[in-house]
């Protein structure tokens, strides 16, 4: 995004597909890098989730059933069919991110538009500018694109 411009919307969903479609392996090899301490870390806040939901039993279900998780079957299927989706996502995905793109595009253009121009590196006037572009996105949260 240059001082005041945003790429053309009609260019985000082939741009995104593109990166989408070369990224599966490193997609899949990130989730397996981090696979053990994701399940860790979800048992180890059960206690959180068992106050949310109330009841021992289920606690004791919640950490059964992360300790069943066969990281060996869980790869094959992250290296297999999980990477195949992930990367047909870039082509099959496409038309959901162009409506997106076509409905926000114009949007985050009056936004950044908006804005104040951008000032030399370091300084503070861009961090207002940045908090700016984040209030005007966050206004629009709960709207529909």
């Amino acid at each position: 995004m240059a001082n005041g411009t945003v790429t053309p919307p009609g260019n985000w969903a082939a741009n995104w597909g593109t990166k989408v479609q070369s990224s599966g392996p490193k997609w899949a090899a990130n989730l397996i890098a981090h696979g053990p301490s994701m399940f860790t870390k979800a048992a180890a806040s059960v206690t959180q989730w068992q106050a949310a939901v109330a009841s021992p039993s289920a606690a004791s279900k919640y950490v059964g059933k992360l300790k069943e998780v066969n990281f060996t079957t869980f790869t094959s299927t992250v290296n297999g069919a999980g990477q195949s989706k992930y990367a047909s996502s870039g082509v099959n995905k496409q038309h959901a991110y162009n409506h997106f793109a076509g409905v926000f595009g114009p949007k985050l253009q009056t936004m950044v538009s908006a804005l104040p121009p951008r000032q030399p590196r370091g300084n503070p006037a861009n961090r207002t500018r940045l908090n700016q572009l984040l209030d005007a996105m966050e206004a629009t949260r709960g709207k529909n694109f």
